[in-house]
């Protein structure tokens, strides 16, 4: 039994229209769940969809409509609502990016585009979707697994437990082996709902395991977004004009305007977008890439390489610290996938490349930087190329690196007092004085030595996980040679694709030979990015393995030989094996009451004492007194106090009169004060600074301090 959907013009018009009215009225009556949940799919689907329609974008298929609706909605919001947030003000308007305004100013735009969409496609097919029953009930039983991520977080959350967790990476594994070893090519069609199954499920296992904010660059972030929010104004240059990383923070609209308008309308707390929205959107990258990947080298292959990026642990865990580089990379996703794919016209091609160049220069500067350098470099080699081969399909011009340089120049220099471009420069000149360290393997950083083998593991256990990271690792350069040699592997490739994988190649290259260039970057998330491009090599490299034992069985030898390798790499990189050897792991949802101090120095987790702590400090204190603060971290991202008068705690401190001490856990428990690359015990610092007299808070695991007398 098939289960068939038609949309024409005229329905979609009343789609358009009833979401409208409906966000509106669960935005004034303030409905719990439906404001939230009907306020997401018109603020992330509709706008880009409308786009669509306007640009008559009709050869795109059902995947590859919803995730440039998502796309161009995003890149819609952050344009709009900088448009608005330039606008209001000139008319009276002083706190623009408020719900009322947000809701009249884009109302209107998206109800105006939906109206002449319709007028422009008349009768025309809007959208059909056809599904067999028996998949449907199959989708409804994955769709089952973030739920169980969901219960698996609290259930730990609360009682220590990782049972449920277990559970779910458990039947993820079994899943993939299912889908790769099954002879049911109709399966090849849940292939993206898996992958965004998967891609949640990870996602929410990691983000819902605290209470708050959690990762070493969230407090800063979160900083960034709730002084946007709280002015209901975005103001480029900051909270501390003078103060490098927050400048460069508060240039980017993927943590100032995006989310104010998502919390503004959603009536949604900053601390939910990170653990919630922000997850749901990000899983959209890994779908973005199973769709650019799979033209060239199949479906199951694809989503085969999908798995390697889930599977590797920034995806999960980093990133979600990183609110502007999920949603940096969910532009350079698409980029990509509008340069490689081929049946665009010229100007959807135009439009599209330069939203999504726009969304990504505003969202993360390093990933702008990056797409740029791919871009001009592929550029400049085609260049070359056609000069000894003729008619070399490209969809890359010299209008499009101008263009997304000339965003890039444009915004970065106007907003911020151009701290995004001197921290490029600082950047360039800390390399430059690496240069001479050639030799010295350290330099290279414990990230990439420890790939290399030059560091010991810890444990047997340890051991065992890097051989299966040194597979996928030696896949990746077997089928790289495997895809540049035409007698090896027999894969749709074009000019384009075969210039963006090289020079990814060349990159990993160097950083692993520049000395400087992998700490500076942070290799763990650049290998990440790395796998935009690579992760489908790793595949096409265990293609070429068993390609030299079985000529006539390479596909199913290759698929067993992925299965094994990619299963235990995603059990390992997870904390399963960890978990259930006992074994002390990384793994924060699987082992996070082992952790101890390192929760604080590591993941920077905080918990709710410490919280409510800042949060009485953030009441109490003068706002022209000192913080020391030897745990700043709940005071950045969860208090509102005058940043430049916070810090750090040392035993050089020297109280005077009105100035606080704030303690965490790290403090209070553990006794240890830690800041950059020194640490102290809290004995070490003067014993005036912990008088009884001077007590004035104290909870389970925060205490606060002031010099009340003299000094």
């Amino acid at each position: 039994m098939l289960i068939s959907i038609l949309v024409r013009s005229r329905e979609f018009l009343a789609i358009v229209l009833f979401l409208q009215f409906a966000m509106i009225i669960a935005a004034i009556f303030d409905i719990p769940v439906a404001r939230q949940v009907i306020g997401f799919v018109y603020l992330t689907f509709v706008p880009g969809f409308v786009i669509i329609k306007l640009l008559k974008m009709n050869e795109l298929s059902l995947l590859e409509t919803v995730l440039f609706s998502a796309g161009l909605s995003i890149a819609f919001l952050m344009l709009f609502g900088l448009f608005t947030n330039s606008l209001l003000p000139i008319f009276g308007f002083m706190r623009p990016l408020s719900v009322v305004p947000l809701t009249i100013m884009f109302s209107s735009a998206v109800v105006i585009g939906a109206v002449v969409a319709f007028l422009r496609n008349a009768n025309d097919e809007i959208f059909s979707f056809r599904i067999s029953s028996r998949y449907l009930i199959l989708i409804i039983l994955l769709a089952l697994i973030p739920i169980l991520s969901i219960a698996g977080a609290m259930f730990e959350n609360i009682y220590q437990n990782n049972l449920i967790l277990l559970l779910m990476l458990a039947l993820i594994s079994i899943i993939f082996v299912i889908c790769v070893l099954s002879k049911q090519p109709s399966l090849t069609k849940l292939y993206p709902f898996i992958i965004l199954i998967f891609a949640i499920s990870l996602l929410f296992h990691f983000s819902l395991i605290s209470n708050y904010v959690h990762g070493p660059d969230s407090s800063s972030e979160y900083y960034v977004i709730k002084y946007t929010l709280n002015n209901q104004f975005w103001n480029s240059i900051g909270p501390y004009p003078n103060d490098l990383g927050f400048s460069r923070l508060s240039s980017m609209l993927s943590l100032t305007i995006l989310p104010a308008i998502y919390s503004s309308i959603l009536n949604m707390d900053p601390n939910w977008l990170y653990k919630i929205l922000y997850p749901l959107l990000f899983s959209s990258v890994p779908l973005i890439l199973y769709q650019a990947w799979q033209k060239y080298i199949g479906g199951k292959w694809a989503f085969m390489a999908s798995f390697l990026l889930l599977a590797e642990p920034t995806f999960y865990t980093e990133m979600l610290s990183l609110v502007r580089q999920m949603i940096g990379e969910i532009f350079f996703a698409l980029l990509l996938l509008v340069v490689l794919k081929k049946n665009m016209t010229k100007l959807e091609r135009t439009i599209c490349f330069s939203l999504f160049s726009f969304g990504l220069v505003v969202s993360h500067y390093a990933m702008a930087e990056i797409f740029l350098a791919l871009l001009t470099l592929s550029f400049v080699c085609i260049l070359l190329f056609s000069r000894f081969i003729k008619r070399i399909f490209t969809s890359i011009s010299l209008d499009m690196v101008l263009l997304l340089f000339v965003i890039m120049l444009g915004w970065y220099i106007f907003t911020s007092g151009a701290s995004v471009l001197d921290s490029f420069l600082n950047f360039s000149q800390n390399i430059y004085n690496q240069l001479g360290d050639f030799t010295n393997l350290s330099s290279r950083g414990v990230t990439v030595m420890s790939g290399l083998g030059l560091i010991a593991p810890p444990a047997i256990w340890n051991s065992i996980s890097r051989v299966f990271a040194y597979f996928t690792e030696g896949f990746i350069v077997i089928g790289f040679v495997g895809f540049i040699s035409k007698r090896l592997l027999k894969i749709n490739r074009d000019v384009i694709y075969t210039l963006f994988t090289s020079i990814f190649m060349i990159l990993l290259a160097a950083l692993i030979l520049v000395p400087g260039l992998a700490a500076s970057l942070n290799m763990s998330r650049f290998y990440h990015i790395e796998l935009f491009l690579l992760a489908p090599l790793c595949v096409l490299g265990a293609e070429v393995i068993a390609n030299l034992f079985s000529k006539r069985r390479t596909k199913i030898f290759a698929s067993f030989l992925l299965v094994v390798v990619l299963v235990a790499y995603f059990l390992f990189q997870t904390g399963f094996v960890y978990s259930l050897t006992d074994s002390p792991s990384y793994a924060l949802p699987l082992n996070g009451d082992k952790f101890g101090s390192r929760l604080t120095t590591e993941f920077a987790v905080v918990t709710t004492h410490e919280v409510v702590g800042a949060q009485w400090l953030d009441h109490y204190y003068i706002s022209q007194s000192v913080v020391y603060s030897g745990n700043a971290v709940p005071l950045i991202g969860l208090g509102e106090f005058n940043f430049t008068r916070l810090n750090y705690l040392s035993n050089s401190t020297k109280l005077e009169v009105g100035d606080f001490v704030y303690l965490g856990t790290f403090n209070t428990v553990f006794g240890i004060v830690a800041i950059s690359n020194y640490a102290w015990y809290t004995t070490d610092i003067q014993k005036s600074v912990f008088s009884s007299s001077n007590l004035i808070y104290s909870n389970k695991d925060c205490q606060i301090y002031t010099l009340s007398g003299g000094p």
